[in-house]
């Protein structure tokens, strides 16, 4: 329950540079310029654009004005997974599973992305490797402090430790992180079905001194579900919880960790992958709908709004599937602040697929106890494009990703006062 002394005010180093490119439509025209290319062009053309009044964002890291970001990094490097024994019925080797490709590529550009962006807060989920935790905390410039938990634990009735959590934080312009505390979730998935059983997913929390008061950041991430060849309902005299009922349970504990855990005078953000697509509750399933519902309670129960309702577009797609239909079909980059997905205008192609908004950042609504007041200005959409190949493709080759992760991150600016 205490700060993972080990990640926290780590020396930095420069993160050098690497090919990147400048927007969706020069992509393979500029993939040989410096990842700073990518971002000095973004500046440039939101200076171009004052005159035509489009909202553009204010400089990061400035005394009146919070920057977050919330951002699953797909840094995932698998799991060797035991052999499971079933008595009469034999034995399983379900292998190495997990592993996405291109892992330290993908952390030296999120390193200098990070960087280049100098935010105040970073929440991070899919950090599981210890190396990459301490990377970021050397290599992203500006970094103030860390905090890294829940950490591996042991299994239930398995002789094998589980991962990290993957939950990692981050702080920058000199917010320190003054308590923080973690809680593992008690219900993590079934081990024949679920690979997030091998991971002690669950909850952290952070208490960030901003100046003018303090924040209480939860960062989550829920059960996905499934990825294992396996099917417990296959097995005799078996009834598993469907997945659903594993994330519904989650959110409940989640809902109490942030009631115990927060304080009054403090204003409460949570961020975290939800699995959970609020957006389309008439296609999914009764359980589905059942765990919809706990997820409006429980931003009720913790006063709770979410701003991309308040300030964001139309379009919200948080997940990039891999190959049609979905992938890049579902987002389009910003002619005008390339840095971002556009939000207003047509969700490029498969009309008829749902978007997929399972990533999330919710603040607190205004409270009297509150010691200052913090206003969401924008809420966006960071694509974080490597410039490989053309934006449109989410691979540049069979193992390399053209982007950093398959989800997008959701940035906030907010005026503090």
């Amino acid at each position: 329950m205490t700060t993972d002394r080990g990640d926290r005010g780590r020396p930095l180093t420069d993160g050098g540079r690497e090919p990147a490119g400048d927007s969706e439509t020069t992509a393979e025209a500029t993939a040989a310029s410096g990842l700073s290319r990518w971002y000095e062009a973004a500046a440039s053309t939101a200076r171009d654009v004052r005159s035509l009044d489009v909202p553009v964002l204010s400089p990061f890291g400035s005394d009146e004005h919070l920057t977050f970001l919330f951002y699953n990094t797909w840094l995932l490097d698998g799991i060797e997974l035991p052999e499971l024994e079933f008595g009469p019925l034999g034995s399983v080797s379900p292998g190495t599973i997990g592993r996405m490709p291109d892992l330290d590529g993908r952390t030296r550009d999120l390193c200098r992305a990070l960087t280049e962006s100098n935010y105040d807060v970073v929440a991070l989920c899919e950090v599981f490797q210890r190396e990459t935790r301490e990377a970021l905390a050397e290599q992203v410039e500006g970094v103030t402090d860390s905090y890294a938990g829940p950490g591996a634990t042991s299994l239930e009735r398995i002789d094998f430790p589980s991962k990290h959590s993957g939950l990692y934080t981050l702080t920058g312009n000199g917010n320190p992180i003054v308590d923080s505390s973690e809680v593992g979730f008690d219900h993590r998935g079934n081990s024949l079905r679920d690979a997030d059983f091998y991971a002690n997913k669950g909850a952290q929390h952070i208490e960030v001194d901003i100046g003018p008061g303090k924040l209480d950041v939860f960062t989550t991430h829920l059960l996905h579900g499934g990825d294992l060849n396996l099917d417990p309902a296959d097995i005799p005299f078996s009834d598993p919880d469907s997945i659903e009922e594993y994330r519904a349970k989650q959110l409940e504990q989640l809902t109490r960790f942030v009631q115990r855990a927060g304080s009054a005078e403090n204003l409460t953000i949570v961020a975290g992958d939800f699995n959970l697509n609020v957006e389309q509750p008439r296609l999914i399933s009764e359980r589905n709908r059942t765990e919809v519902e706990l997820f409006e309670a429980f931003k009720s129960t913790c006063s709770l709004y979410d701003p991309w309702e308040r300030h964001g577009g139309p379009v919200g797609t948080t997940y990039l599937e891999h190959g049609p239909p979905g992938g890049m079909d579902r987002a389009k980059i910003d002619p005008i602040n390339p840095n971002y997905l556009e939000d207003h205008g047509k969700r490029c192609e498969y009309p008829d697929v749902p978007d997929r908004r399972i990533d999330y950042v919710l603040v607190e609504e205004p409270q009297p106890e509150h010691s200052f007041e913090l206003e969401v200005e924008h809420i966006r959409r960071r694509h974080f494009w490597r410039g490989k190949t053309n934006t449109r493709e989410f691979w540049a080759t069979s193992d390399v990703p053209n982007y950093i992760s398959d989800h997008i991150g959701l940035e906030l600016e907010c005026s503090v006062n």
